[in-house]
């Protein structure tokens, strides 16, 4: 999502509109069955579909951009994140771009209600704050 989109959501929006089908089984999954690399997502979810990690990676993804889920670490087990520190777009600025460590095999974990809505908080103070530096 780009800043603007977030600007414009209210969170309960966000999760209707967003939280859907399989991006809404995946992230019910990940609370369950979490944290875990997107492979090993795709093997509890569906062990006797291989091709199912080509369907659920980018909505693992999209859940990541939305501020759904963070990443906790890395998938080699050797660069977790210090201090069980998250990552997540929605804290950094330019939130719309994807950040080199969630395509680097990550493990992922879902978000509580109430994180989740920090980090849309987050993301719209951010979205505010770029086109109050747009408009000057």
């Amino acid at each position: 999502m780009k800043p603007v989109d977030f600007r414009n959501e209210t969170f309960a929006s966000l999760k209707a509109k967003y939280l859907v089908d399989l991006r809404l089984e995946v992230l019910e999954a990940l609370k369950v069955h979490g944290p875990c690399t997107t492979k090993e997502l795709a093997v509890k979810m569906r062990p006797n579909n291989p091709l199912f990690l080509v369907d659920m990676r980018p909505r693992v993804t999209e859940l990541y951009q939305l501020g759904f889920v963070v990443l906790v670490g890395k998938a080699d087990g050797r660069s977790e994140l210090a201090d069980g520190r998250v990552e997540s777009p929605a804290l950094t600025p330019n939130s719309h771009l994807p950040t080199p460590a969630a395509s680097a095999g990550g493990v992922y974990r879902a978000c509580s209600d109430f994180e989740a809505r920090g980090l849309f908080a987050a993301a719209k103070a951010n979205a505010l704050r770029e086109q109050k530096l747009l408009n000057l």
